[in-house]
């Protein structure tokens, strides 16, 4: 019983500790894409090509 709460101690305090260090941490996405200049989407100004998700993420970082 003793092993078992002490794993489950273990696991609970790695978790807490590796989600607190993450948040320190900036989130960087790079995007890499074939055959697409950079004016080839909707974030770019583009009215033809439809790329909402794509937008969404420039929208809500740095797009540049």
């Amino acid at each position: 019983m003793r092993k078992t709460f002490l794993t489950l101690y273990t696991l609970v305090f790695a978790l807490v500790f590796t989600t607190t260090q993450a948040a320190k941490r900036p989130n960087i996405l790079l995007c890499i894409s074939d055959d697409q200049s950079y004016a080839d989407t909707g974030a770019a100004h583009n009215r033809v090509v439809k790329t909402p998700a794509f937008d969404r993420v420039a929208r809500e970082g740095i797009h540049f």
